[in-house]
């Protein structure tokens, strides 16, 4: 699959990559990215996704700060992932299935983000959309 540029959206979203499942993301992105920083924060393996509560980031996600371009990159497996703004890695770190939608747009407004309600599900129904998530983020345009 070529590389493209999948969707830009809430929290500087950009997905790098498209075709990404709940079997993992073998054989897709740049894989000849490079890790910029430090290591910020892996996903971790949760609870099932029949029994979250909120968005479930699939397990194994690297964030790494890229300070230069005030970005955070995801890679998975060595593969350049996605990226986004510092708001948009507080959401993914907030995504362990135990957290609603509400609560984590709570706890990003805690920490000094703004991130209203529909701008977290939109996000996390991009990265669903993407098939980062282990569980299905649906947002309706009529809310």
């Amino acid at each position: 699959m070529d590389r493209r540029t999948f969707l830009t959206g809430a929290f500087g979203l950009v997905v790098l990559t498209a075709g990404a499942g709940l079997g993992g993301v073998s054989g897709c992105g740049n894989s000849g990215a490079s890790k910029a920083s430090g290591l910020l924060f892996t996903t971790p393996f949760a609870r099932e996704p029949e029994t979250a509560k909120g968005p479930l980031m699939m397990a194994g996600i690297d964030l790494h700060e890229i300070p230069a371009a005030d970005r955070v990159a995801a890679y998975y497996d060595g593969v350049e992932l996605f990226n986004m703004d510092a708001a948009g890695a507080a959401l993914v770190m907030l995504a362990d299935g135990e957290r609603a939608i509400e609560q984590i747009a709570a706890e990003a407004q805690a920490k000094g983000f703004a991130a209203e309600p529909v701008d977290v599900a939109l996000f996390f129904s991009s990265l669903s959309e993407a098939g980062y998530l282990r569980n299905v983020v649906r947002v309706s345009v009529m809310e």
